[in-house]
């Protein structure tokens, strides 16, 4: 038996395992994995011949060769066929005991689970040094009773020494929960507060090698300083110089700016996000108060928005977005350089000017009208974006608003974006509106427009923001002390506002720390009034009345025009019981995909159960000297009662 032997026995071999699996797929209906499909091929090739001739002992048909030596070729045929399907039907039953052990893409390809394994063991070490952490600090103990309850400061104390300690993802998470002041009390927010994230910056040979990935060609236009401007825990930011051509085809040099993400960031975040939610999810079922603060999805939010933020091609769209809503060319975003930017590298002008906080001395050198315009340059413009446009800043402090040697303003670092529609601005507008006018019916109705469906008691909360509004007009207004008062009225009645409204009502209330250095004298209830009295005027003007009016008129009309034919419609399909029909319909709809199930089910047991009464006969007409025609008719019920019966277990097996 040379090789063409072997050969051509390898090609029957695979050709009958792919015979076998398409088959097998076939009869019952569902996916198999073909590599398990095959692999039962294969087993049922490799004792095809075994099968056979223990058959063709077993049946007699030795015996059934006449003394001419002919044989009869039809009981032969039928004999060994049958006995090949039982052999497949045995083959099918194990592929269904596998399907219902390890159903069908369960199991990974070995380059996958190597990488799973890996990432597990990795995961793994990250989880105990953290739970290290919180078991250290008491955390699992101080948590036990509601944290809302109090002052709260023991909590934020014990909390803040475990973020610190757990990581930078984690002091990020704390950050961001430092700004709900809708959901968290004063103490435990002013502990968030102080979260620090102090991280050394990446050493310039990896981050050269970040840029090599992303930008291959980047040394033949960039120059790039490698001491960086400033480190932070995803990222840095290093000064470049970028030279390109004009129109003309001359050289054109810029002082650019680079954000580079650090090499093995997404890595760790991926990390630390699933463990945040894995303890995010154990709270929630262990603590009441969690779960009616909703702990799991505000850690689902801020993972999801983390591991976005880490592709810098979403804060690229955030900058022309954002860009595109400013209002006035006085207030910018920085120039972006699409071409060199990437998911892991943004390339933007590097702006003349000096941030808020640190624009003291430059902002002493101004007059008093030229620091009253550019304050009220940036409240109009915030306005605009929250209330017009519904793309705004949703980070502004003054580390992120730079005042230029020509009077503008322009907004650095867009990784956080709100974005509000249409109904959501309206809503906000008027409970701007509402509250400049102590008008707490309509600020209440407005209130709950901006939640989801609940349990709400409207009249104490009508009281206690009524209480709210009177102190605010009385002298606190609406600054960082006024916002605070509202979210302790959303705190007292477990009102959780939707992320991005919290995040413009924030986001107009933390305005107060860059106004006070623009304009000492500026008063953000001033501002905020007439700007929301503006955008108001703005918003109802002829144009915007006409064309709302129109749009929803028409709506209105149609819905209208159309009742009276719609109720006699309806009374006709009663009268003429096409109604009763249409539920019969759907009752039957809903009986004929349970009776897709249960006749084949009732079928296969019939099947079967006369396959066992045939066997039981005794005697009767021979097949083969060993076989009786009962018995082989028997054999051939039984098969196919059976391969109804696998075709409605794998069904049932197998996922949907």
């Amino acid at each position: 038996m040379g090789f063409w032997f072997w050969f051509a026995a390898a090609v029957t071999a695979v050709v009958i395992a792919l015979f076998v699996t398409f088959v097998a797929r076939r009869l019952l209906g569902v996916p198999v994995g073909w590599v398990r499909g095959l692999a039962v091929g294969i087993a049922y090739y490799v004792l095809l011949t075994p099968t056979l001739n223990g058959v063709t002992a077993g049946a007699g048909l030795e015996d059934s060769v006449a003394s001419d030596g002919s044989i009869d070729l039809p009981v032969v045929a039928a004999v060994l066929l049958i006995a090949l399907v039982w052999a497949f039907l045995i083959g099918v039953t194990v592929l269904l005991v596998a399907q219902m052990l390890v159903p069908t893409g369960s199991v990974r390809d070995p380059i996958t689970w190597l990488r799973d394994t890996i990432a597990r063991r990795r995961r793994t070490r990250r989880y105990l040094q953290v739970g290290t952490v919180v078991l250290r600090n008491g955390l699992r103990r101080i948590l036990r009773p509601d944290p809302r309850r109090g002052d709260g400061a023991e909590v934020g104390r014990a909390l803040v020494e475990t973020l610190q300690d757990s990581g930078v993802t984690f002091v990020k998470f704390g950050q961001v929960m430092s700004t709900r002041s809708d959901l968290l009390p004063p103490a435990l927010v002013a502990e968030l507060a102080t979260l620090q994230s102090s991280v050394a910056p990446e050493p310039w040979e990896r981050i050269a090698g970040v840029l090599d990935a992303e930008i291959p060609t980047w040394r033949e236009h960039l120059e790039v300083e490698a001491t960086p401007l400033a480190a932070a825990s995803i990222a840095q930011v290093h000064r470049a110089r970028l030279t390109t051509v004009d129109d003309d085809g001359a050289p054109l040099v810029r002082q650019v700016v680079l954000k580079v993400q650090r090499p093995e960031a997404r890595d760790q975040v991926v990390v630390d996000v699933d463990i945040l939610q894995r303890l995010a999810r154990g709270l929630t079922r262990r603590a009441r108060w969690a779960a009616e603060m909703d702990v799991d999805g505000l850690a689902r939010g801020f993972s999801t928005a983390l591991v976005e933020e880490l592709d810098y091609r979403r804060e690229a769209e955030n900058m022309r977005l954002v860009g595109a809503s400013c209002g006035t060319d006085r207030v910018r975003v920085p120039e972006l350089y699409d071409a060199e930017s990437t998911s892991r590298v943004i390339v933007m002008e590097e702006v003349d000017g000096v941030t808020l906080d640190r624009a003291e001395q430059f902002l002493g050198s101004l007059p008093g009208p030229t620091r009253r315009e550019l304050a009220e340059t940036l409240m109009a413009s915030v306005l605009h974006q929250v209330l017009v446009t519904g793309v705004f800043h949703a980070d502004l402090h003054p580390g992120n608003v730079v005042v230029t040697p020509e009077h503008s303003l322009v907004l650095l670092d867009l990784g956080s974006v709100g974005v509000l529609d249409r109904e959501l601005r309206e809503l906000i507008l008027g409970l701007l509106a509402a509250f400049d006018a102590e008008d707490n019916e309509s600020a209440v109705t407005l209130l709950l427009r901006l939640l989801p469906p609940g349990d709400y008691d409207g009249y104490a909360l009508r009281r206690d923001l009524g209480a709210a509004m009177t102190v605010m007009a009385g002298g606190v207004d609406l600054g960082p002390a006024g916002i605070s008062m509202l979210f302790d009225v959303f705190r007292t009645h477990r009102l959780a506002l939707p992320p991005h409204v919290a995040a413009a009502l924030r986001t107009v209330g933390s305005l107060q720390g860059c106004l006070a250095i623009l304009d000492p004298s500026a008063d953000l209830g001033d501002l905020v009034r007439s700007g929301v009295k503006q955008i108001a005027g703005d918003l109802v003007g002829l144009n915007e009345v006409r064309g709302l009016a129109v749009s929803r008129g028409v709506t209105i009309g149609t819905l209208a025009a159309s009742a009276p034919g719609a109720i006699d419609a309806g009374v006709r399909d009663l009268a003429q019981g096409r109604v009763l029909r249409s539920t019969v319909g759907g009752l039957a709809g809903i009986a004929r995909a349970a009776m897709a199930e249960l006749v084949p089910t009732i079928v296969a047991c019939v099947l079967v159960l006369a396959a066992v009464g045939l066997f039981a006969i005794p005697g009767g007409p021979m097949l083969t000297p060993t076989i009786s025609w009962a018995t082989y008719l028997a054999a051939v019920i039984g098969a196919a009662g059976t391969a109804l019966t696998l075709r409605v277990l794998f069904r049932q097996a197998s996922p949907t």
